[in-house]
């Protein structure tokens, strides 16, 4: 799979925050601690199977995980509203630790000695956007049976980093205020924007402006194509979450899933063959669908 490929699937955030650099400038506004080298972050995102995915904007990962200073930190940006994150969080975290402890490790000894975790949330979504700036979610909350001291716990720290909110962690970590700023503009940019057409030359015009700002220069330089498509894929993801709220699995579902196809096709995720068959066409009305939506088909299909 090409590197163009695997960028792309992962999100803006993602791969904003993959440079240690950033992800330590990061950290260190959160925590409000001056923390180490670079040399001694151990970045363990999940990552999800190579290969198709198997259902309509799956998310089989987190987006940012790693270890420093004996703990475990679990980043997660989102741009849609839920009060699930600690369950996510949940299963997110035991997915890690199925990962690095093999069952058998449990039944002996001496004891395991586990990272310490920190679970944080980066939200820019429209939804309560001006209701908070910082909010704490507890899993306890989620118990039917309450209780002052709950045999489980785990507790997801709600960053709202919307421009506007949350200056002094912004104005601790640059990279974080510059995201803000993309976001925002990539949002107004997008707005009402149906044609996959329109929506390119939208992000290519903030990009443009980006940078006219000096806003995430060298990050745009190095992945401008990835950035645009991928800005484009994360704002119909959310479009796609907020019409099934709304609307349930209506047709707008069904034009989220044809635009995922199309996606996946474009930059050759799946066989032209394959995404045909997934919305039961002939591979030549899924050609066509997709030169109207704007898609290109890669010359290696």
């Amino acid at each position: 799979m090409s590197n163009f490929n695997r960028e792309y699937k992962s999100t803006i955030f993602t791969m904003l925050f993959s440079d240690k650099e950033k992800l330590k400038s990061l950290c260190e506004a959160v925590s409000g601690e001056k923390i180490g080298s670079t040399d001694d972050i151990i970045i363990n995102t999940l990552k999800d199977e190579d290969g198709d995915r198997s259902g309509i904007f799956t998310k089989l990962r987190n987006d940012v995980s790693f270890i420093f200073q004996g703990f475990l930190n679990m980043y997660e940006h989102q741009s849609t509203w839920t009060e699930n994150m600690p369950i996510r969080m949940m299963f997110y975290y035991a997915d890690l630790l199925r990962r690095d402890h093999p069952v058998k490790t449990l039944y002996q000894n001496p004891a395991i000695d586990l990272d310490t975790p920190r679970f944080v949330v980066f939200y820019n979504g429209d939804e309560k956007a001006d209701d908070f700036d910082r909010k704490e979610l507890r899993l306890s909350e989620h118990f039917i049976r309450k209780s002052e001291n709950p045999d489980a716990e785990i507790k997801v720290m709600v960053y709202n980093v919307n421009e506007g909110h949350n200056r002094e962690l912004m104005d601790a970590c640059n990279t974080l205020k510059e995201y803000s700023a993309f976001v925002a503009m990539s949002k107004t940019a997008l707005k009402g924007k149906r044609d996959q057409r329109e929506k390119e030359q939208a992000m290519e015009d903030v990009l443009d402006k980006c940078l006219e700002n000096g806003i995430l220069e060298d990050f745009i330089r190095a992945h401008r194509e990835v950035i645009v498509m991928r800005s484009i894929w994360e704002y119909d993801e959310q479009a796609h979450y907020e019409a099934l709220r709304e609307d349930g699995y209506d047709e707008g579902y069904a034009k989220a899933q044809e635009n995922l196809i199309f996606s996946l096709v474009h930059d050759g995720d799946l066989s032209l063959e394959k995404g045909a068959s997934r919305l039961n066409l002939s591979v030549e009305d899924l050609e066509k669908k997709m030169a109207e939506a704007g898609f290109k088909i890669p010359e290696s299909v």
